[in-house]
C-alpha cells in the first residue's frame, strides 16, 4: 500500500509536469506568431499551428481533470473549490470529448467519416469557448498570478500547498 506521503509526492510531481506543459505551450505561440511576422509564414501554416497549440493544450486540461479525479482528496482546502470549479469547467468546455473523439482520430467514431474541416474548426471553437485569446488567459496571464483567475495559478497554489501540507519535496 503506498502511503500517504508517497501520493503526495506523486501528486505533486503531476501537477509540477502539468504546470510546465501549460507554461511551454503557452509561451511557444507568441514565440511562433514572432517568427512568423518576419517569415512570410502562410495562413494554411498559421492555422495549422494553432490546432497543434490548442490541442497540447486542452490534452494537458484532460490531464488535469484525471488529477482531479485520481487525487482530490489530496488537494489543500485552499484549493479545492477552485480545483472542483476548474474541473467543471473543464468539463464544461467538453474538453474530455474532445480529446476522445478528435484528437485521437482520424475518423468521427459515430459516423465512420473523415472529419471535415467545418467539424474541425467547430470543435477547436467549443473547447475554446469560441474566444480563444479569453481561453488563452485563463489558462495562463503573464505577469499576473492572481489565484484562482487562471488554471496555472491553481495548479501552482495546488502543488505548492501539498508539498508544505505533506511535507513533501519534489
Amino acid at each position: 500500500m503506498i502511503s500517504i506521503a508517497d501520493r503526495a509526492k506523486d501528486a505533486a510531481s503531476i501537477l509540477n509536469y502539468l504546470d510546465g506543459d501549460l507554461l511551454g505551450a503557452h509561451r511557444s505561440l507568441p514565440l511562433f506568431e514572432e517568427v512568423a511576422s518576419s517569415t512570410g509564414v502562410s495562413d494554411k501554416t498559421k492555422m495549422i499551428f494553432k490546432r497543434m497549440y490548442v490541442s497540447y493544450l486542452t490534452l494537458t486540461l484532460a490531464k488535469i481533470a484525471e488529477f482531479y479525479k485520481q487525487y482530490q482528496d489530496l488537494i489543500p482546502e485552499d484549493c479545492i473549490d477552485a480545483f472542483r470549479s476548474l474541473n467543471t469547467e473543464i468539463e464544461r468546455l467538453g474538453i474530455r470529448r474532445f480529446r476522445n473523439k478528435f484528437i485521437g482520430h482520424i475518423l468521427d467514431l459515430d459516423t465512420g467519416r473523415p472529419f471535415s474541416d467545418s467539424d474541425v474548426e467547430e470543435w477547436f471553437q467549443k473547447v475554446t469557448d469560441r474566444d480563444l485569446d479569453k481561453f488563452l488567459i485563463w489558462i495562463n496571464t503573464p505577469g499576473s498570478y492572481e489565484f484562482p483567475k487562471t488554471v496555472v495559478s491553481i495548479v501552482e497554489r495546488t502543488r505548492d500547498l501539498i508539498l508544505e501540507k505533506y511535507h513533501v519535496q519534489l
